[in-house]
């Protein structure tokens, strides 16, 4: 049998909470095509939160989420992924509304509404700076956040574009919030 090489590419074995508290940190780095395995290790198996605010990673290909996560019920969480990343179609197998994968409200089903009649092109393009992994947005009906969560994005690679539309139901009234988690906006290096 051919025995599996494993070869880190990258490896944070120790850092300094403050030093990330309230900011994202990126790691960036080339890859030639292949099979690779994201290992994500907690010493205390209680995710990235607790006496630092909570916290999430993302591991993202050209503007691709390939998995994303934050909170830990053991102490290593694995996900094997191959290069080029091919994104898989949305899967909701527990019925909580949210995809399984990236925790994102499941795309909104319009196949029965018909534009310009009973509902209207709702079309959202989000450019996310060098801290991508920041952004996070939701649409709910209504006036503000109380009302249904319509959807939601986020949080995302770096220096990449996301376009989302919907056909939206023309009777509703409907507010959007785009959240920074370092709250100075999409903006900055």
């Amino acid at each position: 049998t051919a025995q599996e090489q494993e070869t880190t590419v990258w490896e944070s074995i120790y850092y300094n909470p403050n030093n990330f508290n309230s900011r994202a940190d990126t790691f960036n780095q080339c890859l030639p095509p292949g099979t690779y395995t994201f290992v994500f290790s907690d010493r205390e198996a209680d995710g990235i939160c607790c006496n630092h605010g909570e916290g999430v990673y993302l591991l993202s290909t050209e503007g691709k989420v390939v998995t994303i996560g934050g909170e830990m019920y053991t102490k290593e969480r694995r996900y094997v992924f191959d290069l080029p990343f091919e994104e898989p179609e949305a899967v909701d197998e527990n019925d909580d509304g949210l995809d399984d994968r990236t925790g994102w409200v499941m795309p909104f089903d319009s196949s029965k509404y018909i534009e310009g009649e009973t509902c209207e092109n709702f079309h959202l393009e989000l450019k996310t700076d060098a801290y991508g992994l920041e952004t996070t947005w939701a649409l709910f009906e209504g006036s503000d956040e109380s009302g249904r969560m319509f959807a939601s994005g986020g949080p995302y690679a770096s220096d990449a574009v996301y376009e989302v539309d919907y056909c939206l139901p023309s009777e509703q009234e409907y507010v959007l919030y785009v959240y920074d988690w370092a709250r100075e906006g999409i903006c900055c290096e």
